[in-house]
């Protein structure tokens, strides 16, 4: 039996719409059917050596997204499947991003509401964003850019965790044929 190529799944977002979430979920299900898998989360990423201290100016998301999209295509060609949640606003870099892995990009575009995404927000950013404690916030004072050329487009806040998850892991399917 040939064995399926590893996929690169890329969550996009607003902040708190649901990225980490999802792709905790999908891995699990990578987990469960042994499937092999690594996750890049734009929290854990922004706070290790890969992009500590890195700002939020467009040159600076720029640099820090192809950054995680070589680490993504490496993963990728050793046939390690990779989940990225990263917030990735602006289209031109996410069209670089896709450039850079290639074959088997599959960009989800978590398409959620402002206020759904301020309820969810456990840490208060978007309040202390509003606020002008947090400049470059996406949403706020930065802009985010709706994907033109989103593979799998989710609303989450029209849907349980359990049906987001559905309906991502259903249509990545048709990824490994």
């Amino acid at each position: 039996m040939m064995k399926k190529p590893a996929i690169v799944l890329w969550l996009t977002g607003l902040p708190c719409s649901g990225k980490t979430t999802l792709s905790n979920e999908i891995a699990r299900r990578y987990k469960a059917q042994g499937i092999e898998y690594h996750q890049l989360d734009g929290d854990i990423v922004r706070n290790t050596y890969i992009s500590k201290g890195i700002g939020y100016s467009w040159e600076e998301r720029k640099a820090h997204l192809l950054r995680i999209a070589e680490i993504a295509k490496i993963l990728k060609q050793h046939n390690i499947n990779v989940i990225c949640s990263f917030v990735s606003p602006y289209e031109n870099v996410r069209n670089m991003v896709r450039k850079i892995v290639g074959k088997h990009f599959i960009l989800v575009y978590l398409d959620c509401d402002k206020e759904t995404c301020m309820r969810r927000d456990l840490k208060g950013l978007w309040l202390k964003a509003y606020k002008g404690e947090i400049k470059h916030f996406t949403g706020i004072d930065d802009p985010y850019e709706i994907p033109k050329r989103a593979d799998i487009v989710v609303k989450t806040a029209d849907h349980s965790v359990a049906k987001c998850t559905d309906i991502i892991w259903n249509n990545i399917q048709r990824f490994y044929a």
